[in-house]
């Protein structure tokens, strides 16, 4: 279990970094766009998009987890049974 634990705080890592990277992107296209159409405007679009990544990319951690939950309650089961 130890080894689980430390394989999921890394893929957490991992995920906060691709998580800030668009982050920064989107700040960007705010600020370049922000201009022609408006900052309040561009800032509720940015905001929306963030959101529906961070949702996103909560759904693929969160289905990982209940992946390996499911496996690993699999594999108990299966060693009960022999």
């Amino acid at each position: 279990m130890d080894k689980l634990t430390r394989d999921l705080i890394e893929h957490l890592k991992e995920v906060s970094w691709v998580l800030l990277l668009v982050y920064i992107f989107l700040g960007f296209i705010v600020l370049i766009f922000g201009r022609f159409l408006g900052y309040v405007t561009i800032t509720w679009i940015g905001v929306i998009l963030a959101a529906l990544v961070t949702i996103m990319f909560g759904s693929i951690v969160i289905g990982n987890l209940l992946l390996i939950l499911v496996m690993s309650l699999f594999r108990r089961f299966l060693h009960r049974a022999k």
